[in-house]
């Protein structure tokens, strides 16, 4: 289950994509995630449907004990107070096989690490081409697979993210056999488990 962590105004995490209501609501809701509270973001329906927050989707846990959640923390997320108050919520998880996090910077994955060291993390990489086009965008959270293996120790697994598969001299991929290889070579017994 892979989402995306956002916090209110009131300083819950709730799970939605984007930073403000925009899209889902069609443009009639303007407003940022971080301008409303937790009871009002609760309150949205879209259809029959509605978002949730990250205590109960983690609650799901108990349901559904196979599933991982992939949570892509955006780069506006890694910050000390938003990291604290995400390991707060998942430090109560009773297994942190569980989940992992993912799109993380180097400095972030340091300052997890350092918090709780059982955190699995994985940082988003990419062909260099895609790190040169899109890591302005993405708020500097992409690297090449060359500096994800030299910083091998922060990171359980790996998080690849093919962007298209045009390059500078044409035709690229980062799915590829070649890569899968370098990555088995190099790495935690849990991503070889995955990549198996």
């Amino acid at each position: 289950i892979e989402f995306d962590p956002q916090f209110t105004k009131d300083g819950k995490i709730v799970i939605w994509h984007d930073k403000d209501l925009a899209r889902l609501t069609r443009g009639q809701d303007l407003r940022l995630v971080s301008e409303i509270t937790d009871q009002e973001f609760a309150a949205l329906r879209f259809g029959s449907g509605r978002s949730t927050n990250l205590e109960e989707l983690l609650g799901m846990h108990e349901r559904y004990p196979e599933a991982i959640y992939a949570i892509h923390l955006k780069s506006h997320l890694q910050e000390p107070h938003y990291l604290d108050a995400l390991l707060d919520q998942l430090n109560c998880v009773s297994s942190s096989d569980s989940f992992f996090i993912f799109d993380v910077r180097i400095p972030a994955a340091e300052y997890i690490k350092k918090k709780n060291k059982d955190i699995k993390l994985a940082p988003s990489v990419v062909h260099p081409h895609d790190k040169k086009r899109f890591n302005q965008a993405t708020g500097g959270t992409l690297i090449a697979m060359d500096e994800a293996i030299s910083n091998k120790k922060l990171f359980d697994w790996m998080w690849l993210d093919e962007w298209d598969r045009v390059g500078e001299s044409g035709d690229k991929s980062l799915y590829n056999a070649d890569n899968f290889k370098i990555l088995r070579n190099k790495p935690s017994p849990l991503l070889k488990k995955t990549l198996d």
